[in-house]
């Protein structure tokens, strides 16, 4: 199951207008033609006079994407090692969460920001062969950009 699960807008009923919220720029997960998809296939739930609010994350400068998805207080981190302690409770794989380290990072000639986990020195030669798992990819554009 996706994202786009579920999006199949039911017929409005005669003289009804509908505004449809797509919010918390989770738009900004996808690749863009994701994206683009889950766009057409709202498109074609709207009938003339029905709206789409849209939530979407606009550039920012370096620093503050990286405070952002790199926290000091660590919730970023915790949140997405989370996903890889669900997938031993959930699915019987065998992580050791101790050790992978928390990495945000930001590329700036790309639109894309990744947050990832490295594993880091101390994990064993199997673990490290493991490479960096990407648990969390976000677009960001500019003004111009998203139009």
């Amino acid at each position: 199951m996706n994202y786009m699960h579920g999006l199949d807008l039911k017929q409005s009923s005669p003289g009804e207008r509908r505004m449809v919220l797509y919010i918390g720029s989770s738009i900004g997960n996808f690749e863009p033609h994701q994206a683009a998809q889950i766009l057409e296939i709202i498109r074609a739930g709207l009938v003339p006079g029905d709206t789409l609010l849209l939530g979407v994350d606009l550039k920012k400068d370096e620093a503050t994407l990286l405070a952002a998805y790199d926290d000091a207080a660590g919730v970023t981190a915790r949140f997405n090692l989370n996903l890889l302690a669900r997938l031993n409770r959930e699915l019987d794989a065998d992580f050791n969460l101790e050790a992978f380290a928390h990495r945000a990072v930001w590329n700036a000639a790309s639109p894309a920001s990744k947050c990832t986990w490295k594993p880091d020195q101390s994990a064993s030669q199997a673990t490290r062969a493991q490479s960096r798992i990407s648990v969390r990819n976000r677009r960001k554009n500019s003004y111009r950009e998203q139009l």
